[in-house]
């Protein structure tokens, strides 16, 4: 994701399990970047695989996502056993920002509607004069 001066912002997150006597943590990880109203480039998701028989690792899966909405909630299921379709879903968060955004879209294209509205008339109108203009002025060839 890029700030405001340009510069591409990092983070990470993963998921540890407890192992002690105490509880274990959720099966999710929550990673927030704060409020920024830039679209996150590039997302990066791994999780481990299971051993396989024998005591032998696969290798481990991931998933990559682009361009997500700012504001937003994305639950990513990683693929069962051997498979490698991940199942992603982005929830928007409805916001303040989101409809005071909105509503100034709207005041900007009513604005530049108005701007249309008004040179149109003034062209219409320049035209007529232009047609009644021509129509008074004298014709020396008619004589």
């Amino acid at each position: 994701m890029s700030d405001s001066w340009g510069h591409d912002q990092v983070g990470s997150q993963c998921q540890m399990p407890q192992t002690t006597h105490r509880a274990l943590h959720t099966p999710f990880a929550l990673f927030g970047l704060g409020r920024s109203p830039n679209f996150v480039d590039y997302v990066h998701i791994g999780s481990p695989r299971m051993p396989l028989t024998g005591g032998l690792y696969y290798g481990n899966q991931h998933y990559y996502l682009k361009q997500i909405v700012p504001n937003s909630r994305l639950i990513v299921v990683p693929p069962k056993g051997d498979g490698i379709h991940w199942q992603s879903r982005l929830y928007l968060t409805p916001s303040q920002l989101i409809k005071q955004s909105l509503m100034v879209l709207i005041s900007v294209c009513m604005i530049l509607l108005l701007v249309v509205v008004f040179l149109h008339y003034r062209e219409r109108r320049a035209d007529k004069h232009e047609r009644q203009a021509q129509s008074h002025r004298f014709h020396f060839d008619a004589m």
